[in-house]
């Protein structure tokens, strides 16, 4: 299988890539506090660079177009990055907005008009079409109270909530941002704040929202280290013993944004250590999947800016869109593997009144070394995962419910594989 696009413009390394609900335009993260917007061309299906923010904006663009440079050349608004993270893009409906993680803060960048130029000015025509930049509209504190804590993760909200950004840094708390008025990106306020795992002890790395509309907004949270295991258990199906330890990977908010804003603990996500079950796993025990030890010597390089030396169990969460699906899915990123969670909402347990999670899918070391990323697609029938070894690896559910690895890309025998 060959790759569809290759582009690429800076000596800087890449940290963080993500594409808009279009598809037609990227944004980069890289060393030095870049922010870079790639853009295709309708027409010819080119790859250009449209912007630049941070680092030399000066400098040109593939392709001769310059890149927006600050009115004037003179630098304003907040100071430049120094190191930038994990970046998102706004839901379609809010504009072109992009979010990056930025130490302790986060960073917002919106495309904007640029000033309008008078006729002569500068030897141009005046014309009625303004051009357009991107530019840092603002700096969100994440992390006021901790000193040294770092973003690890950022996420926007689903559209129909309106323009909500959530960050979560490793200490553990989880910060909920809101733009009161949604057509002023350069407004925002602090929403909510919560602790992931209060009276655990174990940091939070990832998080992602509920992409459907729900009588709640339901946040899930993954756990950043593999703690020990607790006597509370929100919501978690009885385990039928399987000789294992299982710790707690991962947990689900609900939050009333119409009275007191207060986050509420639904569902715990669990995952075994120890386990050498590779391929599909239709588990009933709360999710059963290997915790990787495997660590990379350049884990200090995490897209999170997480400490050297450090292992971190769930890099990155994906819930699933609800697509003709009667229960809903959450994957995670855990250790050299991939773990997949499903629970009804609707149907809950008689005693707790929470809804029962249980494991629908474990690939314990479907990767050669950390997995760094899992996403699904728009129907969400479909989960890709990629990791430091390469590869890209897609997973799909059988007729008979069970989950295999379809496809995968970064191997010398790229292509298609037999369903189980």
């Amino acid at each position: 299988m060959e790759a569809v696009e290759a582009f690429g413009g800076g000596k800087a390394a890449l940290v963080d890539v993500a594409t808009d609900g279009t598809g037609m335009r990227v944004a980069c993260t890289r060393r030095g506090g870049v922010l870079q917007v790639w853009d295709r061309d309708v027409a010819t299906g080119a790859v250009t660079l449209t912007a630049q923010v941070g680092g030399d904006v000066a400098r040109e663009a593939e392709g001769g177009a310059a890149v927006a440079a600050p009115a004037g050349g003179a630098p304003v608004g907040p100071p430049p990055a120094e190191s930038l993270g994990r970046v998102v893009w706004a839901p379609a409906e809010h504009g072109a907005v992009v979010a990056a993680a930025d130490g302790g803060d986060v960073r917002l960048f919106a495309e904007e008009e640029a000033p309008r130029v008078s006729a002569g000015e500068e030897g141009t025509a005046p014309s009625s079409r303004r051009p357009r930049r991107w530019a840092v509209i603002g700096v969100l504190r994440a992390c006021p109270e901790v000193t040294g804590a770092s973003v690890l993760d950022i996420a926007f909200g689903p559209g129909h909530l309106g323009l909500l950004l959530a960050a979560v840094d490793d200490s553990g708390w989880v910060s909920v941002f809101r733009a009161p008025r949604v057509l002023d990106h350069r407004v925002w306020e602090l929403h909510s704040r919560f602790r992931a795992f209060e009276g655990v002890g174990v940091p939070a790395a990832a998080l992602c929202w509920c992409p459907r509309r729900q009588e709640y907004p339901f946040l899930a949270v993954s756990a950043g280290e593999a703690g020990e295991e607790v006597e509370m258990e929100i919501g978690e199906a009885e385990d039928p013993g399987q000789g294992v330890a299982r710790v707690l990977a991962g947990r689900v908010w609900a939050c009333n944004f119409n009275e007191d804003r207060d986050w509420q603990a639904v569902a715990d996500l669990r995952c075994a250590t120890g386990a050498s079950r590779r391929g599909n796993s239709n588990a009933s025990d709360g999710g059963s999947a290997g915790v990787g030890s495997a660590r990379s010597d350049d884990d200090d390089d995490d897209a999170g800016g997480s400490e050297e030396g450090r292992d971190v169990l769930c890099r990155s969460m994906a819930w699933s869109p609800r697509t003709g699906r009667k229960r809903e899915l959450i994957a995670a990123a855990v250790g050299t593997g991939v773990q997949v969670w499903g629970f009804d909402l609707l149907l809950c347990n008689e005693e707790t009144g929470l809804p029962e999670v249980q494991g629908v899918a474990s690939f314990p070391a479907c990767h050669d070394s950390l997995c760094r990323k899992v996403s699904w697609n728009a129907p969400g029938d479909t989960l890709a995962s990629s990791g430091d070894d390469a590869r890209i690896k897609l997973f799909m559910e059988d007729l008979e419910g069970g989950w295999e690895c379809v496809q995968i890309f970064g191997t010398e025998d790229d292509g298609e594989l037999e369903m189980g």
